[in-house]
């Protein structure tokens, strides 16, 4: 077996290569991840702001659950119900109410940013 390090960039045996052996890096207790550096945890919000967006949650969540007007239309209403989610989840964000699934998708985003797999360019420290 060969004790290469796999980089990001490696592309995975197939079935039919030789057996590798996976190395982990282990990372000081000091350092900051990608993900941890690139993403922003923001507090939750307190007092009059928290119950502004627990309102905006409450709204966002009816307009999504009750059709409206807009539903008849199919990409305008689509449009909507996308933007009003979205709108639900930065407020549930901000009250301190993270769902698992959607800040592991959101986190391995910002990973893939962040090392310029997608979207703009990578960042110039």
């Amino acid at each position: 077996m060969s004790d290469s390090k796999i980089n990001p960039g490696d592309s995975l045996p197939s079935a039919t290569s030789a057996p590798r052996a996976i190395v982990p890096e282990v990372i000081s207790p000091g350092s900051v991840s990608a993900i941890e550096e690139e993403t922003e945890r923001v507090a939750p919000a307190t007092g009059m702001k928290r119950i502004l967006w627990i309102l905006v949650a409450i709204f966002c969540a009816f307009w999504i659950v009750f059709p409206e007007p807009t539903d008849v239309i199919p990409i305008l209403g689509w449009l909507d119900e996308g933007l009003a989610a979205g709108i639900l989840l930065t407020a549930l964000a901000r009250i301190g109410i993270h769902i698992p699934f959607v800040s592991k998708w959101v986190e391995s985003y910002v990973a893939k940013r962040s090392m310029g797999i997608i979207g703009g360019k990578k960042k110039k420290k």
